[in-house]
């Protein structure tokens, strides 16, 4: 099914295939899918670089022989793009993925521990200009070949590139997320998981001081302090203790020293970095870590 709207470029469709084979090249299946299923609605059309809506991809069934024998897969991927709620000129995407394992080799329950059954991964960036995004790469590139040639950069290109950075990304409302939810054939309702969150903390003109300073004397100093401020960062962790258990000695010696916990079965972590504080798991160690690689300033 198709329906798409040739002047604006938005609609919908979906194509179904039943089956697909694909063949080694002495004429056995390789690769075996059922069920492939490939969808989109395109909500709005802004220009090559920004397409709001959700694309979606599924295969109910992918088999292929491993050297241990076959393997059987369900695989769901989408893509979803839409106007940031705060800031509608910029948007939030998101991509997604699903792999859920329905069949493993005979072989593998020989293996001494537990195997991923359904692993989730997603992608997130909110409140970014991604038509802004693309100028800056290409402008990067133009940038990076002069500083390789050991040439002096045109103040007009940092002025561009800066002028495009400022527009991409909003203090405190562009950010991006990564998260992975697995789970296993032995423990498949205990769910381990990793959560990160990154949100940009620059000041409109940090890129063009950052620009300005590479190559002039001291810049990895005053690099480095300028950094310490560009972004605010949460990563969380939790891990069932029993999929760990070959690691308990080094995991108790990193239990004692605090970089993580250990609470009802699970090995977690919280570790959070703003105004210039690492703290895991509550505790600030920016004194203990972070000097070890960025020297710290005084605090503004």
């Amino acid at each position: 099914d198709d329906m798409t709207n040739i002047k604006n470029l938005t609609g919908y469709g979906k194509f179904n295939i039943s089956n697909i084979t694909i063949k080694d090249k002495n004429r056995q299946s390789a690769v075996e899918m059922q069920d492939l299923s490939i969808s989109y609605n395109r909500n709005e059309f802004i220009d090559f670089f920004n397409s709001l809506g959700d694309f979606k991809f599924d295969i109910q069934k992918i088999g292929f022989n491993s050297p241990m024998g076959k393997v059987s897969l369900a695989i769901t991927a989408d893509v979803k793009s839409k106007r940031n709620n705060k800031m509608p000129d910029l948007s939030d995407n998101k991509f997604s993925m699903r792999v859920e394992a329905l069949e493993y080799p005979e072989q593998t329950k020989l293996i001494p521990f537990d195997l991923p059954k359904i692993v989730s991964v997603s992608w997130s960036l909110n409140g970014f200009n991604n038509t802004e995004l693309n100028t800056i790469f290409r402008k990067l590139n133009q940038y990076s070949d002069i500083v390789d040639a050991g040439n002096k950069v045109p103040e007009g290109l940092i002025n561009e590139i800066a002028s495009s950075f400022d527009k991409a990304f909003i203090k405190q409302i562009s950010n991006f997320g990564f998260n992975i939810d697995i789970t296993t054939i032995q423990q498949p309702k205990i769910h381990n998981t990793l959560n990160l969150d990154v949100v940009h903390n620059f000041h409109k003109g940090d890129m063009k001081q950052l620009l300005t300073m590479i190559n002039q004397d001291g810049y990895s100093q005053k690099i480095s302090e300028l950094m310490q401020d560009a972004v605010i960062a949460n990563l969380k962790v939790k891990v069932n203790a029993k999929l760990l258990a070959i690691f308990e000695e080094k995991l108790q010696l990193l239990t004692q020293q605090g970089a993580i916990t250990k609470d009802l079965g699970f090995y977690q972590t919280d570790v959070n970095y703003k105004n210039r504080k690492l703290t895991v798991n509550g505790k600030n160690i920016s004194a203990a870590v972070i000097k070890q690689f960025i020297p710290m300033p005084k605090a503004k």
